[in-house]
């Protein structure tokens, strides 16, 4: 069996009224199975803005009910959801806060029900628009992407973007062969740690044939996310 790639992209806009969006910071953490999952990330600059994914692997009918930062609800981008098609299994979904509280604070992901290999990445910018609403967000998403291997199976999303911009991914993968961690397109820097570039290789758990990344790349008229 090949690996299946699961793909959520958002686009993050521009501060008014001049300026990019930049990365601050970026953390990951994973839960082998369980209702919750607490994440502590830290926040600083101006015009700030948090993003949380969150990746699954089962049950099939298991979503994240809430997600809160230094106790402060987040608010879910739900065309920014994917989940396999075909098994139902793994889902990936993204979530949001405007003006996060600065600091080193705790992301906490509720879920509707237990679930296994639950994989959360949050990353914070500053420079974003503060006044930005859900609809505000261009969003791409993309299941059930399969091939033989990792070297064959790539996992590729075009969205439409502007300079000062910025364009950020979150993928997760699942599947038959134990071919290791997803490798990350050429153009786009990983978002799973600090230093705010740390490899994602680190969210492959290979027991399960199971992982989760996320990325960043600068806004321009189009933009491809991509990994394999």
């Amino acid at each position: 069996m090949g690996l299946r790639f699961i793909l959520a992209l958002l686009l993050c806009l521009l501060a008014a009224p001049a300026g990019a969006v930049t990365v601050n910071s970026s953390s990951s953490g994973t839960t082998g199975n369980g209702l919750t999952a607490t994440l502590a990330h830290s926040v600083a600059g101006s015009d700030t803005l948090l993003i949380v994914s969150v990746f699954r692997w089962f049950p099939v009918t298991a979503t994240v009910s809430g997600i809160t930062y230094a106790g402060g609800a987040m608010t879910n981008l739900p065309n920014c959801t994917a989940q396999a098609h075909g098994s139902g299994f793994e889902r990936t979904e993204v979530w949001y806060k405007i003006a996060p509280a600065s600091g080193t604070n705790n992301v906490v992901v509720t879920m509707s029900e237990t679930s296994h290999d639950i994989i959360v990445r949050a990353t914070s910018f500053s420079g974003a628009l503060q006044t930005a609403t859900a609809t505000d967000f261009a969003c791409v998403t993309a299941a059930d992407i399969t091939g033989a291997t990792s070297a064959n199976a790539v996992a590729t999303v075009d969205i439409t973007s502007a300079i000062g911009e910025i364009v950020y991914d979150a993928m997760g993968i699942g599947g038959g062969d134990n071919t290791g961690a997803p490798i990350v397109g050429a153009s786009q820097t990983e978002r799973c740690g600090n230093p705010p570039s740390t490899s994602c290789a680190g969210l492959y758990l290979a027991s399960d044939f199971v992982g989760a990344a996320s990325s960043t790349e600068s806004g321009t008229t189009s933009v491809t996310m991509s990994w394999t």
